[in-house]
């Protein structure tokens, strides 16, 4: 997520940066659940029909167009996690959240976009973004399946 923010906005990416830990603190469940945190619900869904047809990788190019979207409440506070609480994630629109994450495609570096498409299937991937390696007893596991 802060790669993507980087590119696509690196003023937003450094205020960010200024006042939060970083993208995991406040994009996490928003990631992690699909989107399934925000409302209203008929917004979700029509980003989960883009999501299955297009691939799950594209989550986070949407959480990260939700995130620029908010970009001019985010600007003007030394707060930004206040706004971006999963709890109170402001409300989702579709449409405008896939055009702007389509919209970041031409700008995204080759690596940057082949881990994210493959940072979900590719364990090294995986460890890389998240700067954390896999317990070996949970590796040989997965790679067992």
């Amino acid at each position: 997520m802060d790669a993507i923010l980087e590119v696509v906005d690196p003023t937003l990416a450094t205020h960010l940066a200024a006042y939060t830990p970083g993208a995991y603190v406040y994009a996490f469940h928003c990631v992690s659940g699909f989107c399934a945190t925000i409302r209203p619900l008929e917004e979700v869904m029509r980003l989960w029909d883009f999501l299955l047809a297009f691939g799950p990788h594209f989550n986070v190019l949407c959480v990260a167009a939700q995130i620029v979207l908010l970009r001019r409440g985010l600007l003007s506070t030394s707060n930004p996690k206040s706004i971006l609480d999963y709890r109170s994630w402001p409300r989702l629109d579709a449409s405008k959240t896939i055009a702007l994450a389509l919209s970041f495609l031409p700008h995204l570096p080759h690596k940057l976009y082949t881990n994210i498409v493959r940072h979900a299937t590719d364990m090294a991937v995986a460890e890389m973004i998240s700067g954390t390696k896999m317990h070996d007893d949970h590796r040989e596991l997965i790679l067992q399946r």
